[in-house]
């Protein structure tokens, strides 16, 4: 099946689990439930439902969508089909997979006894609902996922199974495979664009390769995207959350100067005329991250953030030559062929007023915040690093949102229990946040950690740190940008090579484009 070849630090004997092996054969029946209902949870039905090894189901704790959701399979003799417009770029001239459901409920009782992996497709907020949920219904060998971890989700995870989790897999990306849209709710899905890599953190580390297999074989579509090890485990995918970023520096780009007057229509999201200002206002946020990064150096040298990379370089090593136009990172969101026609969430003026408002109960304002730019903002704290321009999004977005998580530069307004900051888990320091990450096991030294109460020995040294970064972000673009011919959206070469911890190496073919139809 030529499956990609993963070379890992031997991990501690205590950790061996069999369900490890047990992904590792692909000969072996998987029972897999999907949990959610949203855009990403149509396209995995449709994948992991195609291959007759797999027996899928869904659970949709929204008891609201039951009844349409058992309608629509009814009607296409229980299938989700997945169109993918981005087929493309994965060397795949078209492709439609159609995937079979065999459960769909609102209760986990009725699809999680027995299941091998419970792979949760939903914004960060609701990720307690479902953790929470499934740990009567679960065994310890039954393996946890979630398609985006955001930030904080080993928090959650250790919150909802407490001591248990230390012998389960689980494991949670950086990002979305896809940028994915679904069409026809319970039905139907496209994927727009397949992402070109990403990270992935896996616990425990015994579990690697197997994850990582299973993966790259169940999930990619043609040869992409690479699923590869986060250096770093959860704290990498929580720093490098970079939809917090993007999106909210996009809304804020928008909105921030409006005066109340309902728009016309919705305006388009990366498209939009506000681009410019997003734009620097995320290559800000890249200097204030890449801060918080070398602050966790700093405390813990042998700590591997290889994933943690500008925010600029991020966004190419996702869509690489689908970006038309390299010269700044705003042409480069406005001319990203997945990104076409994407517009912001609005809702209807009230009462007898025309037009559209903005919608503060979209996902960018209920999960980009609290799940995102919060728990980045609480790691910052731990750490001593300054961040006046996650300070100005969050303020703006709970103003927006009528919240209150930051008050005065700390974490303590009325509303953090609602958010996933380290802070609410009782996390103040960096000794703290690392030495309860499972993920982080072959990569930091325990007898490094520092005495400091803060988990940093010297705040003066990290801001010093933070000036010597500032302007990364800059620079990285100024070099991108003088790879662009003439400035015409030729496509350079390609992204800029992203780091891979030392103690994680892949070395494999592209996997074959008929890797997926064959099984």
């Amino acid at each position: 099946r030529n499956l990609p070849t993963v070379i890992v630090m031997a991990p501690p004997a205590e950790i061996e689990l069999e369900n490890t092996a047990r992904l590792l054969d692909p000969e072996r029946p998987h029972t897999i439930v999907v949990a959610g209902g949203g855009h990403a949870a149509h396209v995995l039905l449709g994948l992991l439902g195609a291959n007759p090894l797999y027996t899928v189901k869904l659970w949709d704790a929204r008891s609201h969508h039951l009844t349409t959701w058992r309608r629509q399979l009814d009607a296409s003799g229980n299938l989700v089909s997945v169109t993918n417009e981005g087929a493309a770029m994965a060397g795949v001239s078209a492709l439609v997979v159609q995937g079979t459901v065999a459960a769909v409920s609102d209760n986990p009782a009725d699809v999680l006894p027995g299941a091998d992996m419970l792979i949760i497709a939903a914004p960060a907020f609701a990720h307690d609902t479902y953790l929470k949920g499934c740990v009567p219904y679960v065994s310890d060998s039954t393996v946890i996922g979630t398609m985006v971890a955001s930030g904080g989700f080993e928090w959650a995870l250790r919150d909802a199974f407490g001591d248990r989790i230390d012998r389960m897999v689980t494991f949670g990306m950086d990002t979305l495979p896809w940028a994915c849209r679904r069409t026809v709710m319970g039905r139907a899905a496209t994927i727009l664009g397949t992402k070109l890599l990403v990270h992935v953190a896996v616990t425990p580390p015994g579990s690697y390769d197997a994850v990582l297999c299973f993966l790259n074989a169940a999930l990619s579509v043609g040869a992409l995207p690479w699923f590869e090890l986060a250096p770093g485990g959860y704290v990498a995918t929580t720093l490098m959350n970079a939809n917090a970023y993007y999106h909210t520096a996009i809304v804020h780009g928008e909105f921030a100067e409006w005066d109340g007057t309902p728009y016309a229509a919705p305006p388009a999201f990366y498209d939009g005329v506000a681009q410019e200002l997003a734009g620097a206002t995320i290559e800000q946020l890249s200097t204030e991250h890449l801060a918080i990064k070398e602050a966790l150096i700093r405390a813990f040298p042998s700590l591997e953030l290889g994933s943690v990379v500008s925010l600029p370089a991020f966004f190419y090593s996702l869509y690489g030559d689908q970006i038309g136009d390299w010269s700044s990172l705003a042409r480069a969101l406005q001319t990203n062929k997945p990104f076409k026609g994407l517009r912001h969430y609005m809702v209807p003026a009230p009462g007898d007023e025309d037009g559209y408002l903005p919608d503060v109960d979209a996902r960018y304002f209920t999960e980009d915040v609290p799940f995102g730019l919060v728990p980045i903002k609480g790691i910052a704290l731990c750490a001593g690093v300054p961040t006046p321009t996650i300070d100005r999004l969050i303020t703006w977005c709970q103003g927006m949102m009528g919240k209150q998580y930051l008050v005065d530069g700390e974490l303590r307004g009325r509303d953090v229990a609602e958010t996933r900051c380290p802070q609410r888990y009782g996390f103040h320091t960096l000794d703290d946040l690392l030495t309860c990450d499972r993920s982080l096991a072959p990569s930091i030294e325990w007898d490094e950690l520092p005495e400091s109460d803060t988990g940093v020995e010297n705040r003066s040294a990290v801001s010093t740190g933070a000036n010597s970064i500032a302007g990364s972000a800059h620079d990285e673009m100024a070099t991108l940008a003088s790879r662009t011919a003439d400035n015409r959206g030729d496509v350079p070469d390609g992204p800029p090579p992203l780091k891979v911890a030392r103690h994680h190496a892949v070395s494999s073919p592209p996997l074959p484009s008929d890797m997926f139809a064959a099984g």
